[in-house]
């Protein structure tokens, strides 16, 4: 799948990331329009957290699936409804 957007919402996009430090910049030698994005310490970081997260989404969908398939809408219901409360960040910070 493709992300479709405009290279302003491109820009404003990196430029979040940068300010928040989670990415770094770095031009290429010569061509000053080209710029290389790379992950800060404190991006590694938050992605790590991230994929720690979506493991263990994961883990808990499959028990769902695997010990409830005829209750599956509800599990979901129910996982979706705790979740609501709560940002992201929120998520992330523990």
């Amino acid at each position: 799948m493709l992300l479709e957007c405009d290279s302003a919402t491109i820009r404003d996009l990196r430029n979040a990331l940068v300010r928040e430090g989670l990415v770094r910049i770095r031009h290429e030698r010569g061509d000053k329009q080209r710029q290389m994005l790379a992950l800060s310490p404190k991006g590694r970081r938050l992605a790590e957290k991230l994929q720690a997260l979506d493991a263990q989404i994961a883990a808990v969908l499959d028990d769902a699936i695997e010990s409830n398939a005829p209750h599956l809408k509800t599990e979901l219901a129910r996982a979706v409804a705790a979740l609501d409360g709560m940002a992201l960040a929120e998520r992330l910070s523990g």
